[in-house]
């Protein structure tokens, strides 16, 4: 038995388009555009500099923030890291929110910079980004952010 089409398939009509604000439905009053809305928190070396290139670029999502926690190397490299790859690689502006500089529980604390290299990017020392760091401080703007738009951000951690 056939299976059955929508009338606009049948037409040869397509009915959803992928663009750059997301996913369009053609037709569908109920449901125009899904794009998903990210903040990542990160602590940015080499593997997470890799994931929020893939946030930046995909079609449907859009990064709207990035937080920045005590992590693989020192903190304001790991700043500085975010902001190199957002200028780099991103189509809009991202806003980057420096958070905790050391860790809540665990201390003394030990960087990772055997594997990431000093820098957090294999020891290649890219240039100072132009963009700089935001003044707030990132739980206060994961908070503001999350309670502006309840149930519409994805957090990435």
């Amino acid at each position: 038995m056939p299976v059955p089409q929508h009338p606009a398939q049948e037409q040869g009509q397509m009915l959803a388009e992928n663009t750059s604000a997301g996913i369009y439905f053609k037709g569908c009053d109920c449901l125009k555009s899904v794009v998903r809305r990210f903040i990542i928190d990160t602590d940015t070396a080499g593997d997470d500099t890799i994931s929020i290139l893939l946030a930046l670029k995909w079609p449907d999502v859009k990064v709207e923030a990035i937080t920045i926690v005590c992590g693989n190397v020192e903190f304001d490299q790991q700043v500085e890291n975010a902001l190199y790859t957002v200028e780099q690689f991103a189509s809009y502006r991202v806003p980057v929110y420096p958070g905790a500089r050391r860790p809540l529980l665990m201390r003394p604390w030990k960087y990772a910079d055997y594997v990431h290299g000093k820098d957090g990017m294999g020891e290649n020392y890219f240039p100072r980004a132009k963009q700089r760091p935001e003044e707030k401080h990132a739980v206060k703007a994961l908070i503001e952010l999350v309670n502006s738009a309840p149930n519409e951000y994805t957090i990435v951690a």
